[in-house]
């Protein structure tokens, strides 16, 4: 539901659409099976193999591009309509962070472009998720420090990076967990706010 629900956002299915921490190609998968013709799929784990192998022919016919690299050493010299950024993956990252990485991503935005994150929303465990640092290890890998911003938070970044609207919508994943998904819009680019402060 997730995918289909962030499908809402997408203009057109000849959108340049960038997916952040595309995995295995779940989200790939579902573009490229409702006809999107220009999906990018940025991913830096050992999956980039399999996404190389398993979409071979949506590469070769250049409907997806796939970029191994770090969020954080990303750049496009051809910006996106949209930016899927889902499965709270946003999370993985400090508050810091993820507002640093917000900004990498809408200077690979075209302009009107929409970058689209979702969040887990309410509680787990029975603690309040928002607001909150926690730590994400893994086996042989250093230890991260992620967060779940507030929505106040998401509107800092949105006032941050210079978007002019930041819209939000509550849903269940199929699994159970509540997220809401966030829409960043309306980006007002350099050249902008260049005019608003002649």
């Amino acid at each position: 539901m997730d995918v289909a629900l962030a499908e809402g956002y997408i203009p057109s299915i000849h959108s340049r659409i960038l997916e952040v921490g595309a995995g295995s190609g779940r989200v790939v998968d579902y573009l490229l099976n409702h006809s999107y013709q220009s999906v990018a799929a940025l991913e830096r784990s050992r999956n980039v193999t399999t996404l190389q192998s398993r979409y071979a022919d949506a590469v070769s016919d250049g409907r997806l591009r796939i970029h191994a690299s770090d969020l954080d050493q990303f750049r496009s010299y051809e910006p996106y309509d949209v930016v899927l950024w889902l499965f709270c993956s946003i999370t993985d990252f400090s508050s810091q962070e993820q507002c640093e990485m917000l900004h990498i991503l809408s200077c690979n935005l075209n302009p009107g472009g929409e970058i689209i994150v979702d969040l887990p929303q309410g509680c787990t465990n029975g603690m309040d998720i928002h607001g909150q640092e926690h730590l994400i290890e893994e086996e042989g890998m250093p230890t991260y420090h992620g967060f779940v911003a507030t929505i106040d938070e998401m509107n800092e970044y949105r006032h941050e990076l210079s978007f002019r609207r930041l819209s939000g919508r509550p849903y269940t994943t199929f699994t159970g967990p509540e997220r809401a998904l966030f829409i960043f819009s309306g980006l007002v680019h350099a050249a902008e706010k260049a005019l608003a402060l002649v």
